[in-house]
């Protein structure tokens, strides 16, 4: 019967391409319409190249072109995220570029995005994020005296 049967669980790896614009010592951070906030980014669409991912997101997200990407420093980081709605286990890869915008008129993605902020490394611990991807950012941070 279907209450004999067992739940399966999906798992998908998924793999981030993100912008760490720092501008007098924070990180560049965005806010999303459920009030969860990252650094812009996103998936990579098969079969894009990585950094026209990179530039597709950040202009999707932000309405500026990236001017610059620090192809030479990228940092990698990954965690485990373990749906409690659904059967779901997603092993979740980022991989961040020190980038630098075409433009300081940024305009975040009314439908996606609600608001922008400069954020220091306090500031992001306490901003509600995926704590997978708050490691991340903090250890980058530090990493480059932004703590």
């Amino acid at each position: 019967t279907d209450s004999d049967m067992e739940t399966v669980r999906v798992r998908e790896n998924i793999v981030t391409v993100k912008a760490f614009v720092v501008r007098d010592g924070r990180l560049l951070c965005i806010q999303n319409d459920k009030g969860r906030w990252d650094v812009p980014g996103g998936r990579i669409d098969c079969p894009e190249p990585i950094f026209d991912a990179l530039r597709r997101e950040i202009r999707e997200e932000l309405g500026v072109e990236i001017a610059s990407i620090d192809a030479d420093h990228p940092w990698v980081w990954d965690w485990q995220f373990e749906s409690k709605t659904r059967p779901l286990t997603q092993n979740i890869v980022g991989i961040g570029w020190p980038c630098t915008l075409a433009s300081d008129d940024i305009r975040p993605d009314p439908v996606e995005n609600v608001a922008h902020a400069w954020c220091t490394a306090t500031e992001i611990r306490s901003l509600s994020m995926h704590e997978g991807h708050r490691v991340g950012y903090l250890r980058w941070m530090e990493l480059r005296g932004l703590t």
